[in-house]
């Protein structure tokens, strides 16, 4: 079984603003699994911005600099406000 922390890392969305942080998030993976799912909350606003970056990162220990980590996934947020309100 491999056991790994999940952490979010900021792009251009900002944790707390644009999403909820995930930090030493546990994922476990059976022997033989090669993936697992989790969520991560959006931040909604009335605010009109571009498509935003955010990554998905793990380590196979808990760290407290997020630079250690390696970042697997990018997941764009994409604004759902209209210019018309």
């Amino acid at each position: 079984m491999l056991l790994s922390d999940v952490y979010t890392k900021n792009d251009e969305a900002v944790a707390g603003t644009d999403y909820t942080p995930l930090i030493h998030a546990e994922v476990t993976l059976s022997p033989g699994v090669r993936s697992a799912s989790l969520s991560v909350a959006i931040e909604d606003d009335e605010i009109l911005e571009p498509s935003e970056d955010f990554l998905v990162c793990w380590s196979p220990t808990k760290v407290d600099d997020l630079d250690d980590v390696k970042c697997l996934q990018v997941v764009t947020i994409v604004d759902d406000d209209s210019r018309l309100h």
